[in-house]
This record gives C-alpha cells, sequence and structure tokens, in this order.
C-alpha cells in the first residue's frame, strides 16, 4: 500500500504526442490526476513534472517514461527502497525514473534529466 499519493486509474492508449482517455483527447503534461499506461502508473507530481520540464527546455513524452522504466539501461536503488531506472536521453543526458513497485505495477514518483557523465562510466 503506497500513502500518500493520489491515483486515478485510467485506459489510456499513447498515439504520438497525443493521450487518449475515455473517447477525450488531452496532450502531455495537460493532464491533472494520476495515469495508468499498462503495468506503469504515473502520480500527480510525476504528470505536472512533464510541464515543468517543458517550460525548463526539456520535453519528455510519456512513452520516454514508460520505456525507461521497462527497458532501462541501469537500475539503482534509492531511498525508501525505490528504484531509480535510466537510459539514455540524448547525447548529454539521460533520463532517470524513479519508481516503486506496488504489486505488479510500478508506480512512477518522479522523473527527471541528467546529465550522462555523472552516471555512466
Amino acid at each position: 500500500m503506497v500513502v500518500g499519493f493520489r491515483l486515478v486509474r485510467a485506459r489510456v492508449k499513447i498515439i504520438d504526442r497525443l493521450l487518449i482517455k475515455s473517447g477525450e483527447l488531452f496532450w502531455n503534461g495537460g493532464v491533472k490526476d494520476g495515469l495508468s499506461v499498462g503495468e506503469v502508473e504515473f502520480t500527480d507530481h510525476a504528470m505536472r513534472k512533464f510541464e515543468i520540464l517543458k517550460r525548463l527546455g526539456f520535453s519528455v513524452s510519456m512513452g520516454q517514461v514508460v520505456r525507461v522504466v521497462e527497458s532501462p539501461e541501469r537500475v539503482d536503488v534509492g531511498w525508501k527502497g525505490r528504484f531509480i531506472a535510466s537510459a539514455k536521453l540524448n547525447i548529454e543526458h539521460v533520463l532517470r525514473v524513479v519508481y516503486e513497485k506496488v504489486g505488479d505495477k510500478k508506480l512512477v514518483v518522479t522523473f527527471y534529466p541528467a546529465r550522462r557523465e555523472r552516471y555512466e562510466g
């Protein structure tokens, strides 16, 4: 049981950069409630992080986050036993995704771009 996170279970399909939920169209970062994509769930904070990074000049899609969780190049164990999955984002950066295992699902708590030289090697 995860305490302190509010989740909204929804059937979501990713089509390029659009999300389709219950027949309605949403742009990435435009949804305020937590969402579920297959076996990967997102907290409210993780959903807000898409817009925060976009304003800072890093456009990260939900699909990229899901791919890192499902096929990481590296996984570290972080604070409170959370997992931190990493994979290359571009030539200078990796995408780090902090998640918890909740039953058979993975709950994305947050994610962030980081310099590759700090985590590779």
